[in-house]
């Protein structure tokens, strides 16, 4: 179970940023000489349609020349209003996305139709995710499987959605293996996100055996690429000796690296690791500002722990008051382990009143939630005490 925790991965759909036109274009145009870009002006601005497209692209992704999505969208519009389809697309995304001109869902369906009639396969991509959303058209599986079809011959994203829809059995009856093997195709085409998933068929032994090894090796190729959710599971994996050799300073990296993508849960690992040593120096003061940043962000379970550390005066000024505000707010959020930690509170009168009715309330709530420790503290709250006695027994 633990491994499977190590690399677990979320059955999510490919967002629309992965299926940018520019983005497959990106790397391709990021060094262009200057006199490829004048050649390529010159010759957009004569009427060429190929050459308005690429400067396009030029002008969506910065690349040669200073990034400007008005002018993006400018030769865009001319390029596909001389029928060039992957302009349409790129039409279309702008549409869709708000860039250059104002967002709008019909015109931007408007365009990928007609790029996807003239066999753009990123607009197919494109167009089947809005039959399965429902995004400017009706809900239609259907066509939606029509699409990622076509497309899968030539894009790994829309092979990555189709492995979606028969892993989820929309659309089709589900099919764990085909799933898989769609996955699988997709993973070996580069596509960061699926590797990601597939590392979690791995490990799940879902439409395949299970192995760890490949489950690490997978996530590790997605971390690789950047992706901020498998560095954080590349750095659970590597922390954990979860299908490779147990290594607390490569979990440290990989949980930086996801880190600073602003991934919330990779935050509190690392602050973690800080806060006990663990595959980096201790700093405790580190370890503050990383659980600040995911507290900032929302996430309960960082309230928690800078909750502790301002209620110990641990990397940051001893503030109790402010210790039990982010326990409150870590408790409401759901954060069961906060009701234990708001029962001693109460129970003890550390930064608010002594309130063994509070005390009480939160334990009880602990309890139903399955804390021994909070069942234990309710019966010492509730039988008279000896002299000297204490109230509870901390959690």
């Amino acid at each position: 179970m633990l491994l499977k925790i190590a690399l677990c991965v979320l059955s999510i759909w490919l967002p629309l940023s992965m299926l940018a036109p520019n983005a497959h274009s990106q790397n391709a145009v990021e060094n262009v000489d200057p006199m490829i870009v004048e050649t390529i002006k010159k010759a957009a601005e004569k009427g060429d349609a190929e050459a308005q497209r690429k400067l396009a692209i030029l002008y969506s992704s910065g690349a040669g020349v200073d990034l400007d999505k008005d002018k993006a969208f400018y030769w865009a519009n001319k390029s596909a209003e001389q029928g060039d389809a992957l302009a349409m697309g790129l039409l279309g995304y702008a549409y869709a996305v708000g860039e250059g001109v104002t967002r709008d869902q019909s015109k931007a369906v408007v365009w990928t139709q007609k790029a996807a009639d003239l066999g753009s396969a990123f607009s197919q991509t494109q167009l089947g995710i809005w039959y399965l959303t429902g995004e400017g058209v009706p809900v239609d599986n259907a066509l939606a499987l029509k699409y990622f079809v076509e497309a899968s011959k030539e894009m790994p994203e829309a092979k990555a959605r189709l492995a979606g829809m028969y892993k989820d059995g929309i659309g089709v009856e589900r099919n764990d293996v085909k799933a898989f093997e769609l996955y699988e195709q997709a993973a070996l085409d580069g596509l960061s996100l699926a590797q990601y998933i597939l590392a979690g068929l791995y490990a799940d032994g879902i439409g395949t055996k299970a192995d760890f090894q490949k489950a690490a090796s997978w996530v590790i190729k997605a971390a690789s690429q950047g992706l901020p959710e498998a560095q954080y599971s590349a750095g659970r994996a590597y922390l954990f000796g979860a299908g490779v050799g147990q290594n607390s300073t490569l979990a440290a990296q990989w949980f930086d690296q996801s880190a600073q993508q602003g991934n919330t849960e990779a935050q509190i690992a690392l602050g973690i690791c800080y806060r006990d040593g663990d595959g980096v120096a201790k700093d405790a003061k580190r370890a503050a500002q990383l659980f600040e940043a995911a507290s900032n962000a929302g996430n309960p379970r960082a309230d928690l722990l800078l909750g502790n550390l301002y209620q110990k005066g641990n990397g940051v000024n001893l503030d109790k008051a402010y210790a039990v505000e982010l326990f409150h707010r870590a408790a409401n959020a759901g954060e069961v382990e906060a009701y234990d930690y708001l029962g001693d509170i109460y129970a003890l009168g550390e930064g608010v009143p002594q309130n063994l009715d509070e005390a009480l309330r939160w334990y009880r709530r602990a309890a139903e939630a399955g804390s021994e420790s909070a069942k234990d503290n309710i019966k010492r709250i509730l039988t008279p005490k000896r002299s000297g006695e204490p109230v509870i027994r901390r959690s």
